[in-house]
């Protein structure tokens, strides 16, 4: 009887710390295919924005002062170089996906985000401003920045505890 039960307690403890070391899903981290139809989402956003940077013409507008036409092209020349850097990092991640990649890649399109928010804010601020429409894909940039940005912390996570696939 003694026999039986420290058997059945030492199976226990074995059932508890096998069960302690598997690993729970985690639903931040995108498959492979799913990593893929990502980065083509990501892709097909970058046209559209890409002509609404380069649309944003303040030197064209003399109501627009020279201040606000200074931050306006700023947007502008920040805005179409991180699109060109996400284009660049895609091709990358294509070829291989890396947690790097993943974690510049997040960090172009927040860069991208805060470029796109930062135009519409001073759109808001000067009503001489023509509108840049960036409202159309703020939803979906910020849908893409979360995605984004949960797989890659996820990943560096796995990759702390060497159990990153």
């Amino acid at each position: 009887m003694r026999r039986n039960l420290v058997l059945g307690v030492l199976f226990l403890l074995c059932l508890t710390s096998a069960d302690g070391q598997t690993q729970k899903a985690d639903f931040r981290l995108m498959t492979n295919a799913q990593y893929k139809a990502f980065l083509s989402q990501v892709a097909a956003v970058l046209p559209g924005l890409k002509v609404d940077f380069q649309n944003l013409k303040p030197e064209n507008d003399p109501q627009i002062s020279y201040a606000i036409g200074q931050v306006v092209a700023e947007n502008r020349a920040v805005g179409l170089m991180q699109i060109d850097d996400i284009r660049t990092e895609i091709e990358k991640q294509r070829q291989k996906r890396t947690v790097s990649g993943e974690v510049t890649l997040n960090n172009f399109v927040q860069e991208l985000y805060e470029s796109m928010s930062s135009e519409l804010a001073v759109e808001a601020m000067d009503t001489n401003l023509p509108p840049s429409h960036f409202e159309r894909f703020i939803p979906e940039m910020s849908s893409i920045g979360v995605r984004i940005g949960n797989d890659s912390i996820a990943r560096v996570q796995l990759l702390e505890k060497h159990t990153c696939p």
